[in-house]
């Protein structure tokens, strides 16, 4: 009688370890899986304001170049425009020495 209930006893104790460490594996489980939807969530958030950012940096970098760009073509059209003045001037001066020389020679 006292082998069977030692070896009861010795059952009841390796079933309570074994239920306990089945229940704390679950709470640990349980608590990891919490963890990973909380940095899921995180990551997601995290993910979505750099997303943000990136787009407003590369608008704001648009902008500039566009704005850049608008300056470089005035730039250019005022320098073409001062360019044909001067040709225009230039022309304006050597046809009116010709027209005096024709005439000169036509008379």
């Amino acid at each position: 009688m006292e082998t069977l209930s030692f070896a009861f006893g010795m059952l009841t104790v390796i079933g309570v370890a074994l239920v306990t460490a089945v229940v704390v594996g679950i709470v640990k489980v349980l608590k990891m899986e919490k963890r990973m939807h909380e940095l899921q969530r995180w990551h997601e958030s995290d993910n979505m304001t750099m997303h943000q950012r990136i787009s407003n940096e590369y608008e704001a970098i648009n902008r500039v170049m566009s704005d850049e760009r608008k300056e470089m073509n005035d730039r250019i059209d005022h320098l073409n425009s001062y360019v044909d003045s001067r040709f225009d001037k230039m022309e304006n001066k050597f046809i009116g020495t010709n027209a005096v020389k024709k005439q000169i020679i036509n008379d």
